[in-house]
């Protein structure tokens, strides 16, 4: 009986131990802290509805990603890329990239990329242990985030620019148009130009015949 009872405790005693060893690993897998990143796409309103925006999102100093890091949105929108889990305090820094793309009259926005800087900090009133705040500005990396002036949002800024058509009168069958044209007195083609004339030379020679009678 005794043994058995020695048996038991024992047993008992590995069994706590593996539920401790495992309620500390499984806490440590849940320290942690997600976030996303969102790009907007705003363009001018005589945009084409179907013109397609691609932006990426890419990683600098080897920085987690999602598993997508191209996302396209028509016209205007807002691209969210999917939450990216932080297990460690730091900074992580990103850029997102407007492709550039060969859509006739659009402008693409020309201002370059922008950094993206995800700070992760120990804050131990948060679920996992961890705080994460996304910021950045409008140039490269290497920048002091400390520095720089920080936009309320990633926008990326497209405009449509067709040249408007412009309507032109011709003369159909060398004639010109009718409506708000005038008919020239020298035109060779005018019967009545040569009507006239043919009148007033009739009655110059009759002039002429009767001078000469007189005379």
């Amino acid at each position: 009986m005794r043994q058995c009872g020695r048996k038991m405790r024992a047993a008992l005693l590995i069994a706590a131990a593996l539920t401790l060893l495992l309620s500390m690993s499984v806490s440590a897998a849940e320290k942690g802290v997600s976030t996303h990143i969102e790009a907007r796409i705003l363009s001018s309103e005589n945009m084409p509805a179907d013109i397609p925006f691609t932006i990426v999102l890419g990683a600098v100093d080897q920085a987690p990603l999602p598993a997508v890091t191209e996302k396209t949105v028509k016209k205007s929108g807002t691209i969210a890329f999917d939450d990216i889990v932080y297990t460690e305090a730091g900074d992580y820094f990103y850029t997102l990239t407007q492709k550039s793309g060969k859509e006739e009259y659009v402008q693409y926005d020309g201002e370059g990329p922008y950094t993206v800087i995800v700070r992760v900090t120990n804050d131990p009133k948060a679920p996992g242990g961890l705080a994460a705040a996304v910021s950045g500005w409008r140039g490269k990396p290497d920048q002091d985030p400390e520095k720089v002036t920080k936009p309320d949002s990633f926008t990326f800024h497209n405009k449509y620019s067709k040249p408007t058509k412009t309507v032109t009168h011709t003369k159909h069958g060398g004639n010109p148009s009718r409506k708000g044209s005038t008919v020239k007195t020298g035109d060779t083609q005018n019967p009545g130009f040569w009507l006239l004339l043919a009148c007033g030379a009739a009655a110059g020679i009759l002039v002429m015949a009767g001078i000469k009678r007189r005379s």
